[in-house]
């Protein structure tokens, strides 16, 4: 399973890089710190035929391009429109739930501790696993 993993705090990210190491076995990761390091990672692997993620972790807060209009211009390309997609945040604003589910989109919190954060990854791999076998079953992989 290969994640990429986009935040702009690197402390975020170094941590849930390590939980998602430690949680998942064999799981590899890729980091971005914006919307366009993850744009222009995804169209890297896509144009050299390199395996693209199984998963994106999208912070919602970033600069440049919130997690929304990221999403949204994900959905507009060929490379990234089938790959899945989880809004993982600290924000408790009732805003992003409503278009998390506008979008279609999960949006898991981080929480303030590390018990908290470790909780939020195994719900997100456990979501992924859920979807990806509902998925095979209905022939889209």
């Amino acid at each position: 399973m290969l994640v990429l993993i986009v935040d702009n705090d690197q402390q975020e990210l170094a941590l849930t890089d390590d939980l998602l190491k430690s949680g998942v076995p064999g799981v590899c990761t890729m980091h971005a710190v914006d919307v366009l390091g993850m744009l222009n990672s995804i169209e890297d692997c896509y144009v050299s035929g390199d395996r693209l993620p199984d998963l994106i972790l999208l912070e919602l807060h970033l600069p440049g391009m919130d997690g929304h209009r990221a999403l949204q211009e994900l959905k507009l390309r060929n490379a990234t429109k089938n790959i899945p997609v989880v809004f993982y945040s600290r924000t408790k604003n009732p805003r992003n739930y409503l278009l998390a589910l506008q979008l279609d989109t999960p949006l898991f919190l981080k929480g303030e501790t590390l018990f908290d954060k470790a909780t939020a990854i195994n719900k997100i791999i456990h979501w992924y696993q859920s979807n990806r076998q509902v998925a095979m079953h209905a022939g889209q992989y």
